[in-house]
């Protein structure tokens, strides 16, 4: 997780935007996936996101704008962990999870 913030490379924020402009060109062709999002983005953003708009945002993000989130939003924070199930034995424990958020220095 710290890597993103640290180290992130231009080819692979090229390559999450290219997989996300596919996404959003395909949710247009089907009517769950359409309405599905634009449940999210009246709930995040409090109004519909028109296409046009959400290419040209993604288009614009750059390898320093995903570090910059990445260094404040998950570099040496508290994460939330939830979990359910039947699985939940295999959860990492959280001081675990804690030690992913930062980089360790000897």
């Amino acid at each position: 997780m710290v890597r993103i913030s640290q180290q992130v490379t231009d080819s692979e924020v090229d390559h999450a935007k290219r997989k996300a402009l596919t996404s959003l060109t395909l949710e247009l062709d089907n009517s769950h996936a359409l309405s599905e999002s634009i449940a999210v983005q009246l709930a995040s953003v409090g109004r519909r996101v028109s296409p046009l708009e959400a290419f040209k945002q993604i288009s614009q993000v750059s390898a320093a704008d995903v570090r910059r989130a990445a260094t404040k939003y998950i570099y040496d924070q508290e994460p939330v962990v939830v979990a359910t199930g039947s699985q939940i034995s295999s959860l990492p424990d959280y001081n675990q999870i804690r030690n992913y958020t930062y980089w360790k220095s000897l």
